[in-house]
């Protein structure tokens, strides 16, 4: 089990970095930027949408990616059990996701940072 954790930690380093790098790219080529006042909601929500399905897609690609490298990792850390080492590093991810999505359910807006 040692392996698919650490081979979730390298996923979740890859993820941080390719995000900021995609971040990064999006400021870079303006998406977040209107031309001109009169054409800014028509723009905007064309904008909206088009970098909304873009950047799900994206972001679909990219954990796909990470959680296939940090699979990578776990079986090659992992002696003889490559596969399944490979296939924890999907199911700790999954696993992180539930809980932290059931302790924002039960916690709620109490601890939010960001309503402040």
């Amino acid at each position: 089990m040692g392996a698919a954790f650490f081979g979730w930690l390298s996923a979740n380093g890859l993820a941080i970095i390719l995000l900021a790098i995609l971040s990064a790219a999006g400021v870079a080529f303006g998406l977040t930027q209107v031309s001109s006042a009169d054409q800014a909601t028509d723009q905007a929500t064309q904008q909206a949408d088009t970098i909304g399905i873009a950047g799900g897609i994206t972001l679909l690609v990219v954990l796909f990616l990470v959680y296939l490298a940090g699979g990578y990792v776990a079986g090659r850390m992992a002696r003889f059990d490559g596969v399944k080492q490979g296939i924890a590093v999907w199911v700790i991810g999954l696993l992180v996701i539930i809980a932290l999505a059931v302790l924002g359910a039960v916690l709620g807006a109490q601890y939010n940072v960001l309503s402040q």
